[in-house]
């Protein structure tokens, strides 16, 4: 089977090397991406796949309306799509599972048969890349911040394209916003650790190259806010003493969040929040840990509210 997969972002790692090998893959589709290589196989755009012939197109994104939309427009054939992340809709647009059964296995199609059905946003506020719960509880936290006076930056440890760090720029309009990412992917040591232990593949450290930090200025709509902050962290910091009042730790690993803890928790001012990312997700476990870690070498219990959001993000509000 001709094989295409729509993505080259952080969700292509849940289908390369668990469902189907990247050589058996003809070609990555991405839309607005500059690369012409990824793991190994051509990136071709959405125009290109119309005229390619193609048995099975894998969406492995989490922008599957916008998605559906273009191929309608492209007149790709819908029943040849497979929609891997169709939990943002009430409606399931995989037509048939079957030629996604076939070439990649029942126990990935059963797996998006099952999952959960979430309702869009009903207030008709624009929420890009459908995490709706994360997106909207940072909004609410930053509206708190606000009415409280709550001093402090904001800041980002793992930006990866920016996506998040957009919205925390556009949530707080006034204040400064500091970037911290090597903009090139995980650290070597720490991501071979990770995948020894069997906490990562190596697709999900091969699609964390694919950034740059020209690209996350683009996203942003007030980019005369951030600072950039590339390098390794805690390196990275240069010597930086700073108050924050919100933070948001999305990078994956152990180690690195555990850093972030650490040199953020205690510049937090009172009222502030950190949300860290993935710490209930059912594949990564380096946040959960690195929480624990931090409560028993600190002994100071933090205070957590869990979100129903899709990278299982906790909120630790000071």
């Amino acid at each position: 089977m001709k094989i295409f997969v729509w993505g080259t972002g952080c969700p292509v790692s849940g289908l390369i090397g668990k469902y189907i090998a990247a050589e058996n893959v003809e070609a990555f589709v991405d839309g607005g991406g500059t690369k012409t290589l990824f793991m190994g196989r051509p990136v071709i755009t959405p125009a290109e796949l119309a005229i390619r012939e193609a048995d099975l197109i894998v969406v492995a994104n989490s922008h599957g309306t916008e998605i559906a939309e273009e191929c309608k427009k492209l007149g790709i054939d819908d029943r040849k799509l497979f929609y891997m992340y169709d939990n943002y809709a009430l409606l399931d647009r995989n037509l048939d599972y079957l030629p996604a059964e076939r070439a990649l296995g029942r126990e990935l199609t059963d797996k998006v048969r099952r999952s959960g059905r979430v309702i869009r946003p009903m207030d008709g506020e624009n929420v890009p890349g459908g995490d709706y719960v994360r997106i909207k509880s940072m909004r609410l936290a930053a509206g708190e911040i606000y009415a409280g006076n709550v001093p402090g930056a904001a800041a980002e440890l793992g930006v990866y394209r920016g996506e998040f760090a957009s919205e925390i720029n556009r949530a707080f309009p006034d204040r400064k916003l500091y970037l911290f990412d090597t903009f090139t992917g995980f650290g070597a040591s720490e991501a071979a650790a990770e995948k020894k232990s069997g906490g990562c593949v190596e697709a999900f450290i091969r699609v964390h190259e694919n950034t740059d930090a020209a690209m996350v200025l683009a996203r942003l709509e007030r980019p005369e806010n951030a600072v950039i902050m590339a390098g390794l962290f805690p390196d990275s910091l240069n010597g930086l003493e700073e108050r924050f009042a919100f933070v948001s730790l999305d990078v994956d690993f152990e180690d690195s969040t555990y850093s972030g803890l650490c040199y953020f928790y205690p510049r937090l001012s009172p009222g502030g929040y950190i949300f860290l990312h993935d710490y209930n997700s059912p594949d990564l476990h380096g946040a959960k840990r690195a929480v624990k870690r931090y409560e028993t070498d600190t002994g100071e219990r933090l205070r957590r509210v869990p979100l129903c959001d899709i990278g299982g993000t906790l909120a630790v509000v000071k």
